[in-house]
């Protein structure tokens, strides 16, 4: 590797059955996140890592560079601000309820912040929205994911 070439990117982080991942996994993706951090912004973190996107450092270059903000209030924003970031292409499908469930769990024992008050409901339907059908028949939307 020359001075002028990026990092490789890291692999992507294996599922177990349901989504689970290892605590060493699980360190790894806390690690990097001071307390108070945004939720979105972990959110697309979790994302972007589980996925094998890149490390940290790629990521806040990357988030910084492409203009997202840890505050943006609409429904599909983890999910669009990881595909603005997706320069690989690769699939999030799979890594959704891990990230939402670590978003939850950071909400929840208040180590992250909301960026705005919705944004606790919105991770709320991630999680069930893997539910599948059940979840739209009680009249939740699922969260979709598109192309930007």
């Amino acid at each position: 590797m020359s001075a002028d070439a990026p990092p490789e990117r890291p692999q992507p982080i294996p599922l177990g059955n349901g989504g689970s991942i290892s605590r060493e996994d699980a360190a790894l993706l806390l690690a990097p996140l001071e307390p108070g951090s945004s939720t979105l912004k972990a959110h697309v973190w979790f994302l972007y890592r589980l996925a094998g996107l890149g490390d940290w450092d790629r990521f806040t270059t990357a988030y910084a560079a492409t203009g997202l903000h840890a505050d943006e209030d609409s429904p599909n924003a983890p999910l669009r601000q990881v595909q603005a970031l997706n320069t690989v292409v690769s699939d999030m499908e799979r890594y959704r309820l891990t990230a939402a469930a670590l978003a939850a769990a950071g909400e929840q024992t208040g180590r992250f912040s909301d960026p705005y008050r919705r944004y606790r409901e919105m991770v709320a339907i991630e999680l069930m929205s893997s539910c599948g059908k059940e979840v739209e028949a009680a009249g939740f939307a699922p969260l979709t994911l598109r192309a930007w």
